[in-house]
């Protein structure tokens, strides 16, 4: 089930995805400004391309250790975003995934045979 199958609930500027969600899709949240957190059940398995652009509210996100894709641009442009936990389940994370960031905190668990750009570029 892919989130446009699901309503997400926002509260006191909090998305909840709801438990289930397996995908959260292209775009799906680009853009919002008046946000300041997000709950991502664990459910999720692929954070698709620009999903979270411009999100510029958040600073923390944890990623669900059963994502195993972070797609291109997923967090592009998410300026107040300084902290990012990053699972031993996600195998590929697309260019520019963190392109814009304000990185200062990257945590990744596991180990890894990608390209480094994506990071770097944020950091």
């Amino acid at each position: 089930m892919g989130l446009s199958d699901a309503v997400s609930v926002i509260v006191r500027s909090v998305i909840k995805i709801p438990d289930g969600v397996t995908e959260i899709g292209d775009s799906a949240f680009e853009g919002c400004t008046g946000l300041t957190g997000i709950h991502i059940p664990d459910s999720v398995t692929e954070i698709g391309k620009s999903a979270f652009a411009g999100y510029s509210g958040i600073t923390k996100i944890n990623i669900p250790g059963d994502v195993s894709v972070i797609e291109k641009g997923a967090f592009r442009g998410c300026a107040g975003l300084t902290e990012i936990t990053i699972p031993r389940s996600v195998i590929r994370i697309a260019e520019r995934a963190f392109n814009g960031c304000g990185l200062r905190d990257v945590s990744i668990q596991g180990t890894y045979q990608l390209a480094l750009e994506p990071l770097v570029s944020a950091l």
